[in-house]
This record gives structure tokens, sequence and C-alpha cells, in this order.
């Protein structure tokens, strides 16, 4: 008995019924994002350029412009960690939110003095030499 080829219109219906499937799925995953913009601010309300804010938990994040503003897609329930050197980490949760004011607040932590030499470094107090001024 002969085998019977299928024909070429029921190959092109089953490919086509398979790539509709697959794009229906990703744009169905794609519907729980939310688009957030905002400012982060110092507290002089000068804008922190380059403030890194990412969603906690994910590797979703950007960085503020020259203005302070920044926009992302979160998911549902996200929380926003916003970070830049010199202010502490804020975590913020966004929930139905989707404009944002960020003021950073300093970090008001004293660091040792700390004294830098050719081979290392240490304390100012351990320290037994002189320190040319420069």
């Amino acid at each position: 008995m002969k085998k019977r080829k299928e024909p070429i219109f029921k190959r092109l219906q089953l490919t086509g019924l398979l790539l509709f499937c697959l794009l229906f799925s990703l744009n169905v995953s794609a519907q729980n994002l939310t688009r957030i913009t905002g400012t982060v601010v110092d507290s002089h309300n000068e804008p922190a350029i380059g403030a890194t804010v990412t969603e906690k938990g994910t590797t979703r994040g950007t960085a503020t412009d020259i203005d302070g503003n920044f926009e992302l897609s979160v998911g549902a329930h996200a929380v926003l960690v916003v970070s830049y050197i010199g202010y502490t980490a804020q975590e913020i949760p966004v929930g139905n939110q989707t404009d944002f004011k960020i003021v950073l607040k300093e970090d008001a932590q004293l660091l040792n003095e700390v004294v830098v030499i050719g081979y290392g470094t240490m304390r100012k107090s351990d320290l037994t030499g002189a320190i040319p001024a420069l």
C-alpha cells in the first residue's frame, strides 16, 4: 500500500496554528507589566543623575537621566529599590501608583580617617611617621 503525502495546505494550517499559539502566549505573559515613571531628587530637591532604580527580586532596572527622571516596566506587586552613592537605599512599594517623586535621604555614616600610603592603607591613628601635605 502506498503512503499518501499530506497536502501542503494542511501543513501550512498546522504551522500557522502553532505560530498563532506561540505569539498569543507571549502577548498574554507581557500583560502583567505596568509602565511607571518618576523623578529621583536629593534632600535639596536637586536631580539625582544616574541613580539606580530596580524592581526588587528581578533583573529589571534603569538609571535616572540628567533631570533625575526614569521609566520602568514592573510586574504586579512590585517593590522599587532606589540607590545612589552617598544616600541610603530605599524600598518603595508600587501598588496602583504609576508616577513617583522619590526624595533620597543622605547616608549619615561617618568613616574613620584613612590614609593611603604606597603599599596599602591604614588608619591615621595607627600611623607613626610624618605625612607630607599635598
